[in-house]
């Protein structure tokens, strides 16, 4: 059974004793003063009253009024919190992806400019710039192919530990 269930219950059940009080009033106030005295009527009344417990019915249920209020609030509060968390979490990851995605092309363009000058340097030390090339050419096949090879352990678990890391980073959440 829910929260929302039980307050609802007591929702109905309060209303259920009002009705109940106003119609013995009714019933009471017209066969009463047919038989008793102003003062034996407000006596019944007073007992009535103290039987029925009306005011304390009335702060149990602003109680409950304020409490499904604040339950609103919070659960409001708790999803707004999660939205900007889930904001900050995907801000971050897209960074640090950014961040690597340009660290990546720099560090091509440092590779490129290096086999570049690498061949010509072979090239030269051969006599052959054609030579030069192709053996920067093969060792960049080569270094390819091995990275193909041993792609998860050089390429997919490092940049899966960094975002697993960044996305579930425990000293960032409990400061708050």
């Amino acid at each position: 059974m829910t929260i929302i269930n039980i307050i609802y219950e007591q929702a109905q059940e309060y209303y259920r004793l009002r009705r109940l009080n106003l119609e013995v009033r009714n019933v009471l106030s017209n066969e009463v003063r047919n038989v008793l005295s102003n003062n034996e009527q407000q006596e019944v009344r007073n007992a009535l009253s103290d039987k029925l417990n009306l005011q304390d019915m009335d702060q149990d249920f602003n109680n409950v009024e304020t409490f499904v209020d604040d339950v609103k609030e919070y659960v409001n509060t708790r999803i707004t919190q999660l939205k900007l968390l889930f904001a900050e979490k995907t801000s971050k990851v897209m960074s640090i992806l950014v961040a690597m995605i340009m660290s990546a092309l720099v560090f091509f363009l440092f590779l490129v400019l290096v086999c570049i000058a690498g061949a010509i340097a072979i090239g030269q030390w051969l006599e052959s710039f054609w030579l030069g090339f192709l053996v920067i050419a093969g060792i960049v096949l080569l270094a390819g192919f091995f990275l193909w090879i041993f792609k998860d352990q050089i390429i997919r678990k490092p940049i899966m530990n960094v975002l697993i890391k960044t996305m579930f980073d425990k000293d960032e959440d409990e400061k708050d």
